[in-house]
């Protein structure tokens, strides 16, 4: 006979008709309360993790709501935690460690090339991030970040599903459990229909159903095995004891070869910079001039507005550029953009946009900006090499 499916909403309902005893009680508060370090563990994860998460919180039962109170709170609450995700061809694609609010966290591409890294000590962050699918220009460059950064700054973002989301259980479902013979010892095995939900910067995105296999270790309760259904990739989950301190520094691990940024340090020189301004000429004010990592020329100026459509970009004097692209922040459109504001440090919104540079940079540059009809030059003005516009999000008014 086929084993019938266990809702998550069902699964509540049940658990509200018992009558368990006080120290069930507590576990079940304990394991559905949001708490801080649960989000920012599951922060570090990508969509591997979070289907063996969907197993913690939906655990078939004889006594569902004590059993999957305690389930949830034993594999959550783990100070230590080691997982891999394997691909058919042996590739390590992820891994991540996790030592309180300490976390480590890397993927790599299909052909072991590295993708991503982030380590985190719990005070400061590191992050680098490969962006193979970006265009090469002739001043791109290959940076990496370490700051003490909150989650939502852009340069540190990373889509991922939350435990909120998760105990929602939008149609998810436990479909079987049996029990298997693995090298390891008799294991519980879950067979998991999810949905995948990841965060777009805007709202959650339903990526739609899939189906995996699960494998709990009966002696803790926890977690130690997830297989996508299709046997494309395999997670192993363990729990060690203690880990070394020098997996979490922030610093590089694995990129080679990177510009390292401080974050910190740069707001603070941007800030300061904004406030001198970097030269005054016929009404116009240039307030900062930098060559991100993708190879594209931002300058930024106060004292002439800049239409929606940046119809007409400053000028490099000396250098072929691409066409201007920018933020509506720094325009006439800015009452469109909800978070755009004055730059703190001068109180005055920014106007500017960048320009893809399609030859080589030096350290110093001669610009035009437009002003009324005319053009305004600035000789010599130093390059300012920084990593990503987002970086600098509070500093520049692009977000409070």
């Amino acid at each position: 006979m086929s084993p019938k499916s266990v809702d998550l909403e069902d699964a509540i309902a049940e658990l509200k008709s018992e009558v368990p005893g006080p120290d069930v009680q507590r576990r079940a508060i304990l394991a559905i309360s949001p708490r801080k370090r649960t989000t920012q563990v599951l922060r570090y994860t990508l969509m591997g993790v979070a289907s063996a998460a969907i197993a913690f919180i939906l655990w078939p039962r004889e006594s569902m709501g004590s059993a999957w109170a305690r389930t949830l709170q034993n594999t959550i609450n783990a100070n230590n935690v080691h997982r891999r995700m394997i691909g058919k061809n042996g590739v390590v694609l992820e891994e991540m460690w996790q030592s309180d609010h300490k976390h480590g966290f890397c993927i790599r591409n299909p052909d072991g090339s590295l993708a991503l890294e982030q380590f985190t000590d719990g005070v400061r962050r590191y992050s680098f991030n490969n962006g193979t699918n970006r265009k090469k220009l002739p001043n791109t460059r290959m940076t990496a970040h370490v700051g003490t950064m909150k989650h939502e700054d852009g340069v540190f973002y990373l889509a991922t599903e939350t435990l909120q989301l998760i105990l929602e259980g939008r149609g998810t479902s436990v479909l079987s459990r049996k029990v298997i013979d693995t090298p390891d010892g008799p294991r519980e095995q879950y067979e998991i229909s999810f949905v995948h939900f990841v965060w777009t910067g805007k709202a959650y995105k339903d990526l739609g159903k899939d189906v995996g296999f699960v494998e709990v270790e009966p002696a803790s309760g926890r977690v130690r095995k997830y297989m996508a259904a299709d046997r494309s990739v395999t997670t192993y989950i363990d729990y060690p004891e203690t880990m070394d301190p020098s997996i979490f520094e922030p610093r590089p691990h694995l990129a080679k070869d990177v510009e390292l940024h401080d974050i910190d340090v740069e707001r603070k020189e941007v800030a300061d910079s904004l406030e001198r301004g970097l030269g005054a000429k016929g009404g116009v004010n240039l307030r900062f001039l930098g060559l991100d990592d993708g190879g594209n020329l931002w300058v930024l100026w106060t004292g002439s507005p800049v239409s929606g459509k940046a119809m007409k970009p400053f000028e490099i004097v000396g250098h072929r550029v691409g066409h201007p692209f920018g933020m509506r922040a720094f325009t006439e459109s800015y009452p469109l953009e909800r978070m755009a504001s004055p730059a703190p440090s001068i109180h005055v919104r920014l106007q500017g946009m960048a320009l893809p540079v399609l030859d080589k940079l030096g350290n110093w540059v001669t610009i035009r900006v437009p002003k009324d009809g005319k053009w305004v030059e600035f000789k010599d003005v130093p390059i300012r090499r920084f990593s990503d516009i987002y970086s600098l999000n509070h500093e520049l008014g692009i977000r409070p």
